[in-house]
């Protein structure tokens, strides 16, 4: 009998840290969870002038961050058709649900526009730039990703 008692006794010592380093378990899950959920990307802002319109000035407004850009002869029109020579910024961010983009062409025009950002990601990839190319009268805005070291590919997210 006394082995008996003493059999359950280890049975229920067994139970309870079994429980109890399942609670640790969860709880360290949880944890790490909360700590992914508040890390900020390090990612690049890019823009660039890829019509033919002279841009006299940009400025665009991410998240938290304002960008306003001095214009130069690379703002020139018809200078950079496929965005080669963008102007960018690289830290650790959060990205944005909408980014603002102001522009005004030479001609007196100005354009602004509210680009959703966030929810046009593509989720998969870890997202390396978010390019904003100007082009006269509209915005295109894209995402840089790395699908593998060596494999650039531009996810247009707008329009």
């Amino acid at each position: 009998m006394t082995d008996t008692i003493q059999r359950q006794t280890t049975n229920l010592h067994t139970r309870w840290r079994q429980r109890a380093v399942g609670l640790l378990l969860a709880f360290g899950v949880v944890l790490l969870q909360g700590c992914a959920a508040i890390q900020e990307p390090f990612h690049q802002l890019g823009h660039c002038n890829v019509g033919n319109a002279n841009l006299t000035y940009t400025r665009i407004q991410y998240g938290q961050v304002v960008w306003p850009m001095n214009t130069a002869t690379f703002w020139r029109g018809g200078k950079d058709p496929n965005c080669l020579n963008n102007f960018s910024i690289s830290q650790t961010m959060p990205i944005p649900k909408i980014m603002t983009v102001e522009w005004a062409t030479e001609d007196g025009v100005h354009h602004k526009t509210d680009v959703p950002i966030k929810s046009k990601l593509n989720g998969h990839y870890s997202t390396h730039t978010i390019q904003v190319r100007i082009n006269d009268d509209r915005v295109e805005v894209f995402e840089r990703v790395y699908e593998t070291p060596a494999k650039r590919v531009d996810f247009k997210i707008y329009p």
